[in-house]
């Protein structure tokens, strides 16, 4: 099961995968697909479409956009 911090703004049609932490101000929007232990640190932005793979972390303040895979 993924940690969702109660800040973050993350769509019911995105995917997180278990394991998976979401820190404050984190959006993700729909369709967007985030892997197996990952960890989305403070105020990151992942737009629609977006895949991130297992164990990636991004940092905070990064925005990932249209498009774009991150293994």
């Amino acid at each position: 099961m993924a940690m969702i911090h109660p800040s973050a703004d993350v769509s019911p049609e995105a995917s997180i995968g278990a394991g998976t932490r979401v820190w404050s101000n984190v959006q993700i929007r729909e369709r967007a697909q985030v892997g197996k232990n990952c960890i989305v640190a403070r105020n990151v932005y992942i737009e629609c479409d977006v895949l991130v793979g297992d164990n990636v972390k991004i940092q905070n303040n990064a925005s990932l956009y249209v498009g774009l895979t991150v293994e």
